[in-house]
């Protein structure tokens, strides 16, 4: 899981529409992270429709 923090706060810096990190820690099972809800769509389905839309993804 801090991989998966790591490389989305990466994401984050260089400008792709990725959820925001709020806060992270550790618990028994291991490492966490809690993200910032950006709506009811995926990142997957914004990404099909524009790209059916537009041909690329926005």
């Amino acid at each position: 899981m801090r991989t998966e923090a790591d490389f989305q706060r990466m994401l984050t810096h260089q400008g792709f529409p990725v959820p925001r990190i709020v806060e992270t820690g550790r618990e028994r099972e291991g490492f966490f992270f809690v993200e910032r809800s950006v709506g009811t769509e995926s990142l997957h389905d914004v990404a099909i429709r524009d790209t059916e839309e537009t041909g690329t993804v926005h």
